[in-house]
């Protein structure tokens, strides 16, 4: 009897824990479906941030465009001043010669 006792007590509990078991797969399985749509937004919300992510790189991207052209608009506008600068001194220069030698001819 003491063997047939332990051999019911190891089954009845060997059913609470299967009986548990199933409860636990119950539960599991219906947060599955869940799981999947969490799942999908997560990858939603993560193509978004890419899509995000490569604009803010575009913009960027522009940015530096539109220095390094401000950039080169500064490089020509100096190189245009130094040759308006130098043909001005060439004028000064020109005329100055000019003024030097008229006196020397007689034409005050």
């Amino acid at each position: 009897p003491q063997g047939e006792n332990m051999q019911d007590a190891q089954v009845f509990h060997l059913e609470r824990q299967l009986e548990m078991a199933r409860r636990e797969r119950r539960v599991l399985e219906k947060k599955i479906p869940q799981l999947h749509e969490d799942l999908a937004r997560a990858k939603t919300r993560c193509e978004a941030v890419q899509l995000e992510l490569r604009i803010v790189k575009g913009r960027m991207e522009v940015e530096v465009a539109k220095r390094r052209r401000a950039e080169a608009d500064v490089r020509v506008l100096r190189l245009e001043r130094e040759e308006l600068a130098t043909d001005r001194d060439e004028a000064l220069m020109v005329s100055a010669s000019k003024q030097v030698r008229l006196p020397a001819y007689g034409f005050d």
